[in-house]
């Protein structure tokens, strides 16, 4: 009995007694604090992608709305994504306008059905956002997106989109109007990718087509799309979309390289005092080129009302098989162009795009050129006493819409195109909501003079520095 009173005023059970309570009171603080910050809703996103936390650029939007939104996920209870769910969440967090709650489909399958379109049902998973006047349904494969890996034949999470997704969604549903985009076909034109569709629908547009061969511009159109055809306008074609712009027009123009000249389609851009260039361009700067290709440009973004919000975020457009946009010296005195996107000064003309040869020949015509550009004219119709505002933004990449493209440098492409869609209707630059991406989901890209000097570095480089450190120890040592 002597002995364990006497344990019990050692020194050694002294310390250990004081350490099991520290280590007491310390699991009830983190209880408490745990406790404190559930009922205050306080939470700290620790993930390094901040997979649970909104962009700076959705956070503004909601604390903008002036109108009720309402946000329902369709997860069977129980199954909720809690990373979804939790980012729907902080919707409401930044917003009193915003309300999010479940919807379990299989117990209300009537609410989901109100919001289903025949020929497309709405899936467990997909999220729904209802505005003052109408809805917009975000399905549950557009909230990852997936791409197949050759090297292991499976289909790899390249990134989670339910950010974008919804926050263009909000957009949408509390916009007044949507802006129409007739794409003009008749010609042969290339087709849209479907992703790039969704792009523009996300965005806030609704893209339909015209044949302007048999059809007018119709009187609900915001603005025209036009791609480089297989063959030439006819004359009733060119008349329409000249006149069309010359009223407050507003187009796009997504042109390319072709041997053959339209000159139709050449004479309409002519009358606005520009001209797609007759000569494919190769770049002779490898910190402007991709995978050593001197037709896959990597240029430069040109500061303007378009290009600011995508140079900020360090965007670098991809551009393959590219023209230049020249601008004409015989023009309107008020027609102004201004460049978007430009090579380096590297870079040079050819006519034969077989030959691509990296040095030039003296047939080469110099560079730098103006890869895309903006066109605005304004004039006085006299005899109605009324301004008229034409706008144009002129691209020479048709393969800018390409879907493999775009994503191979981080979707800079098409925020270009939307960017430029908002510039032609006097809007605001779109805002770039980003996808929170996986760890290590993406692959890296990086230039051709980037690789080169990774190559040197760590084959030349290193090598030579470690031998040389080698040699001198053992000249040290030799001597010692």
């Amino acid at each position: 009995m002597n002995r364990m009173l006497q344990s019990f005023k050692d020194k050694r059970f002294r310390y250990g007694s004081f350490s099991t309570v520290m280590v007491i009171v310390a699991v009830a603080l983190f209880m408490l604090v745990n406790v404190v910050a559930g009922q205050l809703n306080v939470t700290r996103d620790l993930t390094r992608e901040q997979l649970f936390s909104l962009s700076q650029g959705s956070i503004d939007i909601a604390q903008g709305l002036e109108a009720d939104v309402r946000i329902y996920s369709l997860w069977p209870t129980g199954q909720e994504h809690f990373m979804f769910q939790r980012l729907l969440e902080e919707y409401a967090t930044h917003s009193h306008r915003i309300a999010v709650s479940n919807r379990d489909p299989v117990l209300h399958p009537q609410f989901v059905e109100q919001f289903a379109q025949p020929d497309e049902p709405i899936a467990a998973g997909s999220i729904i956002v209802v505005g003052p006047n109408r809805h917009r349904v975000v399905h549950a494969a557009d909230l990852t997106t997936t791409q197949f890996d050759f090297n292991t034949w499976q289909n790899r999470l390249i990134s989670f989109d339910i950010e974008p997704q919804v926050t263009n969604a909000i957009n949408f549903v509390v916009a007044e109007d949507t802006p129409v985009i007739y794409r003009v076909t008749g010609n042969n034109e290339f087709d849209l990718p479907s992703a790039f569709i969704q792009e523009i629908e996300m965005a806030g547009y609704e893209i339909r087509e015209v044949n302007l061969l048999a059809n007018e511009v119709p009187e609900d159109a915001d603005m025209l799309l036009i791609t480089l055809p297989e063959r030439d306008w006819s004359e009733e074609q060119a008349n329409r979309i000249e006149d069309y712009l010359r009223n407050d027009g507003r187009a796009m123009f997504i042109l390319g390289y072709r041997p053959a000249r339209f000159p139709r389609m050449d004479g309409v851009l002519a009358s606005f005092g520009i001209a797609a260039g007759e000569y494919v361009v190769i770049e002779g700067n490898p910190n402007y080129i991709h995978s050593n290709n001197p037709l896959m440009l990597l240029p430069d973004f040109v500061s303007s009302e378009i290009t600011d919000p995508l140079i900020e975020r360090a965007f670098t457009p991809f551009l393959v098989q590219a023209t230049p946009i020249k601008t004409l010296d015989l023009r309107r005195t008020t027609t102004r162009i201004e460049p978007l996107v430009r090579t380096s000064n590297q870079a040079y003309g050819r006519s034969d795009p077989e030959a691509v040869a990296v040095t030039r020949v003296p047939q080469d015509i110099d560079g730098p050129f103006n890869l895309a550009v903006t066109v605005e004219d304004t004039f006085l119709m006299v005899a109605t006493n009324q301004n008229f505002t034409t706008r144009m933004v002129v691209i020479g990449a048709e393969l800018i819409l390409d879907e493999r493209y775009n994503s191979a440098w981080g979707g800079a492409n098409w925020n270009f195109v939307i960017n430029s869609f908002n510039w032609l209707r006097e809007e605001p630059a779109r805002v770039f909501i980003p996808s929170q991406s996986p760890p290590a989901a993406m692959p890296l890209a990086m230039t051709q003079g980037e690789a080169l000097r990774i190559v040197a570095i760590s084959v030349i480089v290193l090598p030579l520095a470690f031998g040389i450190i080698g040699l001198v120890v053992w000249l040290r040592r030799r001597n010692a």
